[in-house]
């Protein structure tokens, strides 16, 4: 969360020049960012993909009129260390802005034209994980899901706070878009999932009902790779990372320079 605005009385809003608004990208403390509840509430899924094959780097948000997508091309996150390790990119395109959420890849993770095979010392997750970065755009789509999970907010959220369950990312209302970027001598390998919530006017409309709101809850996501909706076949599933919406104000987000 990157403050741009200072509160001035109940109204006056100060913008901040972008000198300022970039010297306070990355000050946020992320001691709140593990999405604990996912491991204690979550019980269905705790032997399969709690674990996360990946860590968390950070989180980012951006306001603008327009959100941007193949957001590692951004020079700022580029000279904050982005491509130090391999990373994947969460970057939500939302009607005011981006949220984006950085995960730090195995180290095996070198050249996507040779990624190492399965093994029989692999475990189900690592499994899974490989085949999903070696895939096809069409089997990543169907197999990226999210669980999110209502920790705390106001009474009314907390009364109807529905169970935690996978759901599947990619729709015709929320389409997305992958970009592997190969590594150099410089860079690090990177992966990006560009989730659309502003193409479709149902998901926009809500995107911004929600904008409000996101000040006054705590939500825990978890980024899934499991078989199909659907699918009788059986796979091996994994969680590529967890991370904690703490109480969000878009309203004093950062702006790309």
């Amino acid at each position: 969360a990157h403050h741009a605005v200072e509160e001035i009385g109940d109204r006056e809003k100060k913008v901040l020049s972008k000198e300022e608004s970039l010297a306070l990208l990355g000050q946020v403390d992320l001691k709140n960012a593990d999405a604990q509840s996912l491991v204690e509430e979550c019980e269905q899924y705790a032997e399969e993909v709690v674990e996360s094959v990946f860590s968390l780097r950070g989180m980012d948000m951006f306001l603008g009129d327009e959100p941007e997508e193949l957001i590692y091309r951004q020079p700022i996150l580029h000279k904050s260390g982005l491509r130090k390790t391999p990373t994947f990119i969460g970057n939500l395109m939302m009607p005011f802005g981006n949220m984006t959420v950085y995960f730090k890849m195995p180290k095996w993770v070198k050249d996507w034209s040779n990624l190492p095979d399965e093994t029989e010392d692999d475990s189900p997750d690592v499994r899974a994980l490989k085949r999903w970065l070696r895939a096809d755009d069409e089997y990543r789509r169907s197999r990226l899901k999210v669980i999110p999970y209502i920790v705390d907010g106001p009474i009314a959220i907390r009364l109807i706070k529905p169970k935690a369950a996978e759901l599947t990312v990619h729709g015709e209302k929320t389409p997305v878009k992958f970009a592997m970027v190969p590594g150099n001598q410089n860079d690090a390998p990177l992966m990006e999932c560009d989730i659309d919530l502003v193409s479709n006017a149902t998901i926009r409309k809500l995107a911004n009902m929600i904008r409000h709101h996101l000040k006054s809850i705590v939500i825990d996501v978890a980024f899934i790779i499991s078989k199909p909706s659907g699918s009788a076949e059986e796979e091996p599933s994994a969680c590529l990372g967890c991370w904690r919406i703490d109480r969000i104000d878009f309203e004093k987000a950062g702006v790309f320079p």
